[in-house]
This record gives structure tokens, C-alpha cells and sequence, in this order.
């Protein structure tokens, strides 16, 4: 891919990605962690495919408003795009893309949510107090994972009838 194409996809994919998070949505909605997912497919250099969701996280951050929790947004963020950018080397088929879709949704889950109960005072700093965290999220799970996995197949489907190296 020429530096051209690379810039002009890098910033069509960021422009859709902030506006899916300032325009108004379902909470966790986004395809966010789909494109974190294929970011390593999209763009092969590491830097590129982990600054491509965090960049669009930070704008889309200044825009609707920060918050103290970020640093473990990103992160569970950037994990997702690390594993993928990790197992690309080998096949991408439909299952695998499920299978990030899901794990990826797990992570974010897991991380954001221990963050909150680590630096929130709402809930207790027992493991009682971490469980509560978790069942809390429960719902907003089922909306990511639903984003999730429908902007993966949406973006696996996109590759393979652009003929990208799928299979």
C-alpha cells in the first residue's frame, strides 16, 4: 500500500470512527473494537494499526469529553489491536474473526471494568466489590459485543470482496 492510500484509508477510517462515537448512539455501540481487530489487517506497520483506534479515541475524547478512566479504555483497546496484529500472520477466516471479535470484547470488558472499580469509590475494594463492578456492566457488554461482531463481519466481508488477503 503507497504512503498515499495509507493516509487517505488512515484518515477515512478515523473520521468514521469519531463520528461513530460523537453522533448519538446505544452506550458501547461502536466499531471501535472491530476496527482495532482489523487495523492490523488494514495497515501492516504495528505503529500505524495501534495509532489508527487511539487517535480516533483521543479526538472523539476531546470532543464529547474526558474522563478518568481513558488510560484503561486505551489500553484494553490498544491489547485488542497487539493480539490481532500477533496472530495475523496466519490465516483470517470467518471464525478467527469471531473469535477476536469476542476475545477483543472480553478484554475491554475485563480491563475497562477493573479500572472502574479500582479507581472509583462506588464500589467497595473487596472481590465482592469487583464482582458488583462486573455484573453492573453486564449490560453495556451485550451492545459491545453485538458492534463488535457485526462491524467484523462487516469489515471481513469488505476485504474479501476487495480481494484482500483473507483466506
Amino acid at each position: 500500500m503507497t504512503v498515499k492510500k495509507t493516509a487517505l484509508g488512515m484518515f477515512a477510517l478515523m473520521a468514521f470512527l469519531v463520528a461513530s462515537r460523537v453522533i448519538p448512539h446505544p452506550p458501547n455501540f461502536t466499531p471501535v473494537l472491530a476496527i482495532a481487530v482489523f487495523a492490523p489487517y488494514f495497515f501492516r506497520e504495528l505503529a500505524v494499526a495501534v495509532a489508527l483506534p487511539l487517535a480516533a479515541m483521543v479526538l472523539a475524547d476531546l470532543i464529547i469529553g474526558m474522563h478518568s478512566y481513558m488510560l484503561w479504555v486505551y489500553a484494553a483497546v490498544a491489547s485488542s489491536t497487539l493480539i490481532s496484529y500477533v496472530l495475523r500472520c496466519t490465516d483470517l477466516h470467518l471464525f478467527r474473526v469471531g473469535a477476536l471479535a469476542f476475545g477483543s470484547c472480553l478484554i475491554f470488558f475485563l480491563v475497562t471494568n477493573f479500572g472502574v472499580w479500582l479507581g472509583s469509590d462506588f464500589y467497595p475494594q473487596t472481590i465482592e466489590g469487583l464482582i458488583a463492578c462486573y455484573v453492573a456492566a453486564l449490560p453495556f457488554f451485550g451492545n459491545t459485543l453485538v458492534s463488535t461482531v457485526a462491524f467484523s463481519g462487516l469489515f471481513y466481508g469488505l476485504m474479501r470482496m476487495a480481494g484482500q488477503q483473507t483466506e
